[in-house]
């Protein structure tokens, strides 16, 4: 499945990532493995529609939590998948920019310290 980003490390040392497409309404899924491939987890599959789709990768919030965008929303994940919510409408301009949508929310709600790393491939 087509993924935005590679998956970002977090303060546990899994690996927390999205898919574009898959899960039960096909617009993506956010999810959780360990760094040697084992323990892999579905926490949150997306319905579209209000509840955004189609993510574009997730960062952990120095309050552990992850935050992503999906379409048109930023949205808010425990680590245990529980506590999804939308935190800010994105603007239509940077729908299509992760990193610009983030960059709005920034703004609009104030500096939320990102701890975790985005993990590359070489």
């Amino acid at each position: 499945m087509p993924s935005s980003l590679n998956p970002a490390e977090g303060s546990d040392g899994a690996l927390y990532g999205t898919t574009f497409y898959g899960g039960s309404s096909n617009v993506g899924t956010v999810f959780k493995l360990n760094p040697d491939g084992s323990a892999y987890r579905v926490l949150h599959s997306f319905a579209g529609g209000g509840e955004g789709g189609n993510p574009s990768g997730v960062i952990e919030g120095s309050d552990g939590t992850l935050y992503g965008t999906a379409g048109s929303v930023v949205f808010r994940l425990n680590k245990d998948g529980n506590g999804y919510g939308i935190v800010a409408d994105v603007p239509q301009p940077a729908q299509n920019c992760w990193k610009a949508a983030m960059a709005h929310f920034m703004a609009q709600r104030g500096p939320v310290a990102l701890t975790a790393t985005e993990r590359r491939s070489s």
